[in-house]
């Protein structure tokens, strides 16, 4: 989580830098868009979430 914190406040610190200094930020040519889509399937029931070995079950 620590990694991912550093990642993203050091993207954000580039974003503002370049837009103080008046320069763009554009994509590379070779850039792949990504789009995730989801589907919902109809079911006759929902199945159990897992457990971990960390988690109590009450009964």
């Amino acid at each position: 989580m620590v990694k991912a914190t550093i990642l993203y406040l050091g993207a954000i610190f580039t974003c503002e830098y370049a837009t103080v200094k008046g320069i763009p930020i554009e994509t590379a040519e070779f850039a792949v868009h990504v789009e995730t889509q989801e589907i919902e399937r109809n079911v006759a029931a929902v199945p159990p979430a897992p457990l971990g070995s960390d988690t109590n079950v009450l009964l």
